[in-house]
């Protein structure tokens, strides 16, 4: 994949939220949302994991992380005023909620480590990070390695790694490179489409710029081989584009390209993020 550029609204000014705190309540709340999502709304219930050497385990109750993860949960926004209540809503709406203190080396300060039960039987078991600034990056589901910030639509197909099966009397192939074809032959847009194997089974994952539709969805689960395809839309308020080229990318390239443009920072911030965005 290519290098992740810079966004003002994501990176720089930051999120409009609830305090104290956008590395803890706001990121928490954006992967607690983005994980809803893949609970196709139907968490029942969630054990979050801090690592005791990180620095979650003496901060995720002053700093918002809890706070912030039962609201995105629960769907709500980052400026609803029942964000601070969050905990409680939760657990009235019969959403059970626990954090314990663990040692098991984490590798980033920021670490959550988030199980997750739904209504209807399934279990995910995630690790995400936040990076700072309200911005994050969830990078395991169910073992599998992955990279999701927030800023594309995502899909999470769990794939047998088989040679080959049938469906419909016609033999699909689905192993790993098998299943990564018959889903690009499928889709009609994307901007990557990557994979990981773990434990006999591929999990890939598809970022697009929009919403892939319900059809093409449903042909992909109707492939031989498709277990599980886990669902997530963008939190982030700006979102990302293949081959996006901005006016400029750092402050020495600023300075000369404002020789031959004369408008306002505020108005070239503006260009930037309208190219960085497609806005």
């Amino acid at each position: 994949m290519e290098k992740y550029l810079t966004s003002i609204f994501n990176d720089v000014i930051g999120p409009v939220m609830r305090g104290p705190s956008s590395s803890h309540a706001a990121a928490s709340a954006r992967i607690g949302r983005m994980l809803r999502m893949a609970a196709k709304n139907k968490i029942k219930n969630a054990v979050i994991e801090y690592d005791i050497n990180g620095s979650l385990a003496e901060t995720h109750d002053g700093q918002g992380s809890d706070m912030g993860l039962a609201s995105g949960f629960l769907g709500f926004d980052l400026t609803d005023p029942r964000v601070p209540d969050a905990i409680k809503i939760a657990k009235a709406q019969g959403i059970d909620i626990r954090m314990n203190i663990l040692d098991y080396g984490a590798n980033h300060p920021n670490n959550y480590r988030i199980r997750i039960f739904t209504g209807d039987g399934r279990e995910h078991c995630w690790e995400a990070i936040s990076s700072g600034g309200g911005m994050i990056k969830i990078w395991s589901f169910n073992s599998f390695e992955i990279s999701v910030m927030g800023d594309y639509y995502e899909l999470l197909i769990i794939a047998k790694n088989q040679n080959a099966s049938r469906t419909g009397g016609a033999s699909v192939s689905c192993g790993a490179n098998g299943a990564r074809a018959e889903i690009e032959k499928l889709l009609t847009g994307y901007e990557y489409i990557t994979e990981s194997l773990h434990g006999g089974l591929t999990c890939i994952n598809v970022k697009a710029a929009s919403k892939i539709n319900d059809e093409i969805k449903n042909k992909i689960a109707a492939l031989g081989n498709v277990l599980e395809i886990v669902e997530m839309d963008p939190v982030l308020p700006t979102q990302s584009k293949r081959g996006c080229s901005v006016p400029f990318s750092n402050a020495e390239v600023l300075l000369q390209y404002v020789k031959n443009d004369n408008r306002e920072m505020w108005q070239l911030a503006s260009y930037y993020e309208s190219v960085r965005g497609s806005i």
